[in-house]
């Protein structure tokens, strides 16, 4: 923005462009100035902010070299670069400390990202302002289906706990104790509206439970907890993703 006011100041060429640059400066200043600060503002900064940004956008991609297109293309450079390493690689690296975001669009994206940068610095496809920003946008539209299909929160296991929570909770409301195993015990109390008892040994669990107790089995796809011990089916269960959730009652 400060650089987009410069550039408009320093190679004025029509009265229109001082104007939108005086209207922007003026505005500044009096909210400057003003003691009682409110956010909404901000708002009388967008129309004289978005006429200078658009102005140094049209020098920058205009077919004459300018100080202004020789900025924007290093930019442009650098954020290619940056996307293509430190999104590939975060890609890449992230599903080895969350299992949940171990999926198949992240495994074939990061290497994509990492492809298109280097042949991008390459092949010479960010030597222009206009090639840079469509390198840009592949990148940022591969970023994005990563987040849908991967990062997401809808997409990680802990956002089955409040769709099993509603489909038990009228068991959960007549147990006198519930007990939980597994992870999200938290989220788990939160959703149900009252106190679980946290265990980690189902059997002992079993063991201890007075008849019209419950328990809730919360476990990962990467842990493996069997229930082979506890000598009925499951009341209710749902599975997400390879995660489970499971709900016994004892008789």
């Amino acid at each position: 923005m400060v650089y987009s006011a410069r550039e408009t100041i320093s190679r004025v060429t029509h009265r229109g462009f001082l104007f939108v640059a005086l209207w922007w400066l003026v505005t500044f200043l009096l909210l400057t100035l003003v003691p009682n600060k409110q956010t909404q503002y901000v708002v009388l900064l967008l129309p004289p902010s978005a006429l200078l940004i658009g102005i140094f956008m049209a020098r920058a991609f205009s077919p004459r070299i300018t100080l202004s297109s020789r900025f924007i293309l290093a930019y442009l450079k650098t954020l290619v670069l940056l996307l293509g390493l430190v999104g590939g690689l975060g890609i890449l690296v992230y599903p080895l400390f969350d299992a949940d975001a171990r999926t198949l669009p992240g495994f074939i994206i990061s290497p994509l990202l990492l492809l298109l940068a280097c042949i991008s610095w390459r092949k010479g496809c960010t030597e222009t302002p206009h090639k840079a920003l469509a390198v840009c946008l592949a990148m940022l539209i591969l970023i994005n289906i990563t987040y849908v299909y991967a990062f997401h929160p809808i997409k990680r296991t802990k956002s089955m706990l409040p769709r099993f929570i509603a489909q038990v909770h009228p068991y959960l409301d007549n147990a006198p104790t519930v007990y939980a195993i597994g992870y999200g015990i938290q989220s788990l109390e939160f959703y149900a509206g009252r106190s679980l008892t946290e265990e980690e040994d189902i059997q002992t669990t079993w063991q201890k439970m007075n008849p019209g107790d419950a328990v809730i089995l919360s476990l990962r796809k990467d842990k493996n907890l069997t229930t082979d011990m506890i000598p009925i089916v499951p009341t209710r269960s749902t599975t997400w993703r390879g995660a489970k959730c499971l709900l016994f009652i004892k008789p």
